[in-house]
C-alpha cells in the first residue's frame, strides 16, 4: 500500500477529528493540543501558508460538501473570477509603474 494512503488509514482517527473544526483557528488548536509528529508537522506547514487562502479554501470546501459536482465547479469558477478582480483591483497601482519600467 502506498505510505500517504496507508498513512491516511492508519491516522484516520485524529485527521477526521482536527479537520471537522468549525474554523482554520480551531484547526490550529486542535493540532496544537496534539501531541504527535503529523499534528506538529501539520500544524508548522498551515504556518507557512497564507491565512486569506486557508480562509477560502476552508470555506470552499465546507460550502462544496453540500453541493453537486457541477455547482462545485460553478462555486470555483465565481471565486476564481472574483479573486481575480480582487487582486486586479488592488495591484493595479503597482504594476503601472513596473508596466513602464519593462517598455
Amino acid at each position: 500500500m502506498h505510505t500517504k494512503k496507508a498513512f491516511a488509514i492508519k491516522n484516520r482517527e485524529d485527521i477526521d477529528q482536527v479537520f471537522s473544526a468549525n474554523s482554520v483557528a480551531d484547526i490550529f488548536d486542535r493540532l496544537s493540543k496534539k501531541d504527535t509528529a503529523w499534528s506538529k508537522e501539520t500544524l508548522d506547514s498551515l504556518k507557512k501558508v497564507s491565512p486569506t487562502s486557508l480562509q477560502i479554501t476552508f470555506e470552499q470546501i465546507r460550502q462544496g460538501a453540500k453541493l453537486s459536482f457541477a455547482k462545485c465547479f460553478q462555486l470555483e469558477y465565481q471565486l476564481t473570477q472574483h479573486l481575480c478582480s480582487v487582486l486586479r483591483t488592488s495591484l493595479k497601482p503597482f504594476l503601472n509603474p513596473l508596466l513602464f519600467l519593462i517598455i
